[in-house]
């Protein structure tokens, strides 16, 4: 299966994208993405990057999905003044990853890195 065909299945709202869209996209982010860390799971990898940062930048239906706003967790709200707090930090993440959790595909990646890569520990 192609990236592109990852991306329309696991995302229906970019189902109307143009292939040219989706392959820049997979152009983009394909570098931040290592096929040797991946191995059989690199295409799934590489689609959920690039759903998460179409979706980051605009791109796609919200009518599958939602907004981004609805993807962020709502910590706290108040109703006298009006005001809303988003949570989007994850305990388990580092704050490099914190733009990752703002999205359901990138919450996935983090996911499917987690399981499939194995961290460098250092200890004394």
């Amino acid at each position: 299966m192609t990236i592109e065909e990852t991306v329309r299945m696991i995302a229906p709202e970019f189902k109307e994208t143009d292939t040219e869209t989706l392959g820049k996209w997979t152009e983009l982010v394909s570098p931040m993405v290592s096929r040797k860390a991946f191995g059989k799971s690199y295409n799934l990898a590489l689609a959920l990057l690039c759903c998460h940062k179409m979706k980051m930048n605009g791109l796609g239906s919200d009518s599958e999905t939602g907004s981004i706003a609805d993807m962020i967790a709502v910590s706290s709200y108040s109703e006298g003044s009006t005001s809303i707090g988003y949570s989007t930090s994850q305990a388990n993440n580092l704050l490099s990853d914190a733009e990752l959790a703002l999205t359901v595909y990138g919450v996935q990646y983090l996911q499917l890195r987690k399981s499939m890569v194995i961290g460098i520990t250092v200890s004394s």
